[in-house]
């Protein structure tokens, strides 16, 4: 059986299975979100669901053969989710997450997984790939905000980015693409709403920073072409980083810390215009699917193609702004 392929089925199986005993384990060891405040749910919902993400990424990586050519990736990602996993149980310091975050981002990098954008100056690539793997790590836990929401992209992202790899020859990571998101497919019957099980920050951090880092063991470039394929991590991932810059525009706009919970996130916009939460995931699911495809073609195309393609995601967010003001206004 094909190596990809293989480690799709392990970590789906895996985190399908997995997912309800941890949820079992959580409600006997009283690991449960409970309700109020600006949380939707209305009873308390067990953590630990990204206890089965993670070990469904793992085992998929060892049936793929591949775990050992991410051992530091892997161990990097552990800290991640040990530290999502005290936050899930102890609700640990923001601070002391950042700084676990920060370290396995430096420890990635210090192994090689570095992005170069074209520039070989250390000075500038480390700390702009420490960023980018910090960024995208929190994005996808603020994007855990409604039931689904956060899965399912993390499925889609690691699908175009998979797609990528196929189409440019690079079957390591396609490997590991296809093991994380075949997790987080495993996970989300479990997890749409009305959910039955939260992946919590152990597995909403995993998954941001194994994306995060995968996305940048990639290349993008090829000689020969135009540079328009750089800009592909970033629509891929567009949802996540849109939901995070505009709820973080919208705190400091309101005078309050930008880590402050909050229902201001993209999903809960689009349930105030009067769409159902399983509709507004399923809009962001299309959005985040609609975008990324776009990306994957980037490698084909000339500067006009691309300053089409651009245009065309540019325009997707466009709607979803007018959409939002005029629901604000009431017109």
């Amino acid at each position: 059986m094909n190596a990809t392929v293989l480690a799709a089925l392990v970590a789906f199986a895996v985190a399908l299975v997995l997912t309800p005993l941890m949820a079992a384990l959580a409600r006997r060891l009283g690991v449960l979100d409970r309700p109020g405040g600006r949380k939707r749910h209305s009873r308390a919902t067990p953590y630990l669901g990204g206890v089965a993400i993670v070990a469904g990424v793992a085992a998929g990586l060892a049936a793929g053969g591949v775990a050992a050519r991410f051992g530091v990736v892997l161990a990097a990602a552990g800290a991640v989710f040990l530290v999502g996993l005290a936050d899930d149980v102890f609700e640990a310091p923001v601070w002391v997450r950042l700084l676990v975050e920060t370290g396995a981002a430096v420890a990635v990098v210090a192994g090689g997984v570095r992005a170069t954008f074209l520039v070989g100056t250390p000075w500038v690539t480390i700390p702009l790939t420490v960023v980018w793997i910090l960024a995208i790590t929190n994005a996808f836990n603020f994007l855990d905000n409604m039931d689904g929401l956060s899965a399912g992209v993390a499925a889609i992202a690691s699908g175009m980015f998979f797609l990528v790899c196929v189409e440019t020859g690079q079957p390591v990571p396609a490997v590991a693409l296809a093991a994380t998101g075949a997790a987080a497919l495993g996970f989300l019957p479990w997890n749409f709403k009305p959910a039955r099980v939260f992946m919590g920050d152990a597995g909403a951090l995993t998954l941001g920073f194994l994306i995060a880092t995968l996305s940048v063991s990639m290349t993008f470039y090829n000689y020969g072409s135009t540079m328009l394929p750089l800009l592909a991590p970033v629509l891929v991932l567009a949802i996540p980083i849109f939901d995070t810059a505009s709820v973080f525009w919208i705190r400091a706009r309101e005078g309050r810390s930008i880590f402050s919970g909050d229902r201001k996130h993209f999903s809960h916009r689009l349930v105030d215009l009067g769409m159902s939460e399983r509709t507004a995931v399923v809009t962001i699911w299309l959005a985040a699917a609609a975008i990324g495809l776009g990306a994957t073609l980037l490698k084909d195309l000339s500067w006009p193609g691309g300053a089409v393609l651009l245009a065309q995601a540019s325009g997707v967010f466009a709607i979803i702004v007018v959409m939002e003001r005029a629901g604000t206004r009431g017109d």
